[in-house]
């Protein structure tokens, strides 16, 4: 299998040599961007170019992304919840977080019901972006569930009335809403769940695993994430 990670492992000097990780996301601005400058791209390159490591980031449809760092096409993926090793067998979780995600419902400023859980949710006409596996577990049994490859396309069959709620994390929400000048919607709270985001690695890169993970702690408390954290997320 072709991997993209070109590594060599020093056994002597425990030294790490290499060139590029390739690593796919379906995260946005101001998360991931196409220009490499969002938040999660300006810290995933601090911390592998601490392990000598360049990063080039992919940015693919949500079960695309994971689908494919899964098989083996790229050698990790990121943000996403914890826990997801058990399905995806291949891709080992980063235990320190990335971030914590506010996963919201998003409704029409016009609708005055409230939503307050899962359960309320129940028998509402649900959109979300196919491929969000905290959605697709806990919605899964739900009556009136659509999945959408963009958030474009969410929003406007919410605008339109043919959904009631979309379903979304609060930060690149109001990103979207502020970079089109959206009008008509408005983020429900309190969020649905606050959940930590993780990097995943593909397991031919296991020996990776506690490096990085390494690399996020002293990033932390160095005082670097929170500047990047205020930089890139809180503009």
């Amino acid at each position: 299998m072709k991997k993209r990670l070109f590594i060599m492992l020093l056994i002597c000097s425990g030294a790490v040599s290499a060139e590029t990780v390739s690593l796919n996301t379906a995260d946005s601005a101001p998360y991931s961007t196409m220009d490499s400058t969002g938040f999660y791209d300006v810290l995933l390159e601090d911390v592998f170019s601490r392990l000598g490591l360049g990063v080039h980031i992919n940015h693919y449809p949500s079960e695309r992304s994971i689908q494919w760092a899964d098989e083996g096409h790229d050698d990790g993926e990121f943000a996403r919840i914890s826990g997801l090793s058990d399905t995806f067998d291949n891709l080992l979780e980063v235990r320190e977080p990335l971030v914590s995600f506010q996963f919201v419902a998003v409704k029409r400023a016009e609708d005055s019901f409230r939503i307050n859980g899962w359960e309320d949710l129940k028998n509402l006409r649900i959109g979300f972006l196919n491929g969000w596996k905290i959605y697709e577990m806990q919605l899964g049994s739900y009556p009136e569930v659509t999945r959408y490859d963009n958030v474009e396309s969410m929003v406007n069959v919410l605008l339109a009335g043919r959904v009631d709620v979309i379903l979304y994390s609060e930060l690149r929400m109001n990103n979207y809403i502020r970079k089109n000048k959206v009008e008509g919607i408005e983020i429900i709270h309190p969020p649905l769940t606050v959940r930590t985001m993780h990097l995943y690695l593909h397991e031919d890169h296991a020996a990776l695993v506690d490096k990085v993970n390494e690399q996020l702690r002293e990033i932390k408390s160095s005082g670097l994430y929170e500047e990047y954290y205020k930089k890139y997320l809180m503009q």
